[in-house]
């Protein structure tokens, strides 16, 4: 098991599990596992956009498509909204 005393023969017993030298031990395989872990997860990456990558590509695009959008309707209403306010101020009766 990465992470525990048990990976060394000298470690394994309860006085010497805490010394440095096994906590040592312990950490650099779970740095290697951590290792491995995050290899593995580039190569699932590199053959997921090798089968399907012209797929994903396109639901990118869309999704960046409707980000703009949104952004381009949010200015839109705000000027709106502004055009709406400047309405009503010039409906307001003077006091003179």
């Amino acid at each position: 098991m990465y992470g525990s005393c048990e990976v060394d023969e000298e470690c394994r017993s309860e006085s010497a599990c805490g010394e440095y030298k096994c906590r040592e031990i312990s950490y650099v395989n779970a740095l290697a596992h951590w290792a491995k872990v995050e290899l593995l997860k580039e190569k699932v990456k590199e053959r997921v956009n090798a089968q399907h990558g012209a797929k994903l590509d396109k639901v990118a695009d869309l999704i960046s498509e409707i980000i703009a959008e949104k952004s381009k309707n949010v200015k839109d209403l705000n000027k709106k909204d502004q055009e709406l306010k400047t309405a009503f101020e010039e409906l307001k009766f003077s006091s003179n």
